[in-house]
């Protein structure tokens, strides 16, 4: 039984960290949680299934390759020097201010982790009820038996 129950925590914990690891890649990709630095050495997109729709597009600061949004990408090119504060909305493009904002995949993402949030916290609660409901002997055939009501033939 306390086997069964740390299985439910681990099993929710892992969903629970893939719902807010998936939710933060998508947020990380807009830049705005970012400090960056630098000069940039490099631009590429790799073109997915549904070219135009889901590439990826990269950018390359020094040594070190980062996927950004679309509106991120377009904003830079090759030898452009950037600037960016922690959690800034603004990124400073070869001395110009340009806006940042969450992209449709992050403003998209963040009712869809909480769904799933809320579906993890209610199969944790309906499993730890069947688990109650085992430990109290509910489920054993003997108790299921005797609740049935008999009928003289």
């Amino acid at each position: 039984m306390r086997s069964s129950r740390v299985a439910i925590v681990l099993m929710l914990g892992l969903g629970l960290a893939l719902a807010v690891g998936n939710l933060w890649t998508a947020v990380v990709r807009s830049t705005i949680p970012c400090e960056l630095k630098g000069k940039i050495t490099d631009t590429e997109i790799r073109f997915e299934k549904h070219k135009g729709k889901d590439d990826v597009h990269l950018i390359c600061l020094g040594e070190k390759s980062i996927q950004v949004d679309k509106a991120v990408f377009q904003s830079v090119q090759k030898n452009s020097s950037i600037e960016k504060e922690s959690f800034s909305r603004n990124i400073t493009v070869d001395g110009q201010p340009v806006g940042l904002e969450f992209s449709r995949d992050a403003t998209g993402m963040l009712p869809a982790m909480m769904l799933v949030i809320v579906l993890l916290g209610a199969t944790g609660w309906y499993a730890g009820r069947l688990i109650e409901l085992e430990a109290s002997h509910s489920l054993q055939p003997e108790h299921l038996i005797e609740s049935i009501p008999r009928q003289d033939l």
